[in-house]
């Protein structure tokens, strides 16, 4: 299963932090009764990934909207720059979210991910 999600983070805008996917979290289904329960990397299980592309032809430092990535547990983080097609692949099951972008940018950041 995969699918392709189009996002536009605008100034003003709250992103919730969130997971793409966590295999521990699958609802029933074939693919579960396959694979069942397991933590994402475990080994001889499907590893679930996303890739992240920035998809604007200008991005500017000073324009904000970061991808901020969380370990919940530490209380640290990275966040990684929007720049013109930057990909980033990242496991599903890291929580992350988009800061907006500022005022300053005066536009949409836009980004394509595939699950």
């Amino acid at each position: 299963y995969s699918s392709l999600v189009a996002n536009a983070a605008v100034y003003g805008h709250c992103f919730c932090w969130h997971v793409d996917a966590d295999p521990a979290e699958m609802p029933p289904s074939a693919w579960r009764d396959a694979y069942g329960d397991y933590t994402n990397g475990a080994s001889g299980r499907p590893l679930l990934v996303s890739l992240l592309v920035y998809v604007d032809d200008e991005w500017r430092r000073e324009w904000d909207a970061e991808t901020l990535f969380l370990d919940d547990e530490r209380g640290v983080g990275v966040l990684v720059q929007p720049r013109p097609g930057r990909c980033v692949l990242m496991h599903q099951d890291v929580l992350h979210r988009v800061s907006a972008p500022s005022l300053a940018a005066r536009r949409p950041r836009y980004s394509l991910v595939l699950r």
